[in-house]
């Protein structure tokens, strides 16, 4: 599962921003051009190199887009080069733009996993609840076992003193 990380979120929304607002595509060099991913080039005369960790930050945004369904990839077979792919917007894009974006979904994941933790840390806690108790459960029994035992008995002793009191004395 691809993970939305702080860093993203702006990358992200300003893909759903291009995606919305502007125009139906977006690729690589206008992530470059709005500053959202670092290449460098060699020399400024030579075409931008893409790096591997570049392109794989591209590919990350391409699946995340894809997960949230907000978008739709094409990447060209056969494979010759991150440049040549693009994100373009579906029906989803302005909807969830307009739904504040990833820094929406973002707020949205933390407090999910969050709450997670916590329902986590509760399952723990009830689960050592449930094993004194289970521990705990057969010495309870005997005492209950003991106090009817003496209920009972002194029901009886009642009863008996109730009904022969004048023929005890």
């Amino acid at each position: 599962m691809i993970e939305i990380l702080k860093k993203d979120i702006k990358a992200l929304d300003f893909i759903l921003e291009i995606l919305s607002n502007e125009r139906s595509s977006i690729n690589v060099y206008d992530l470059k051009n709005a500053g959202h991913l670092n290449i460098k080039s060699k020399k400024e005369h030579e075409k931008i190199d893409i790096s591997i960790a570049e392109e794989n930050e591209f590919r990350r945004y391409i699946s995340i887009i894809e997960k949230f369904k907000c978008g739709k990839s094409y990447i060209p077979k056969p494979f010759d080069g991150i440049e040549n792919a693009f994100i373009s917007s579906n029906p989803r894009t302005f909807q969830l733009y307009q739904q504040g974006g990833f820094k929406k979904i973002y707020k949205e994941l933390k407090e999910k996993k969050k709450q997670n933790k916590i329902d986590l840390e509760k399952s723990k806690i009830d689960l050592k609840l449930a094993k004194e108790t289970l521990k705990e459960f057969p010495k309870t029994k005997w005492f209950a076992r003991i106090g009817f035992t003496l209920a009972v008995i002194l029901a009886i002793k009642e009863l008996v003193l109730l009904f022969f009191k004048d023929k005890i004395i």
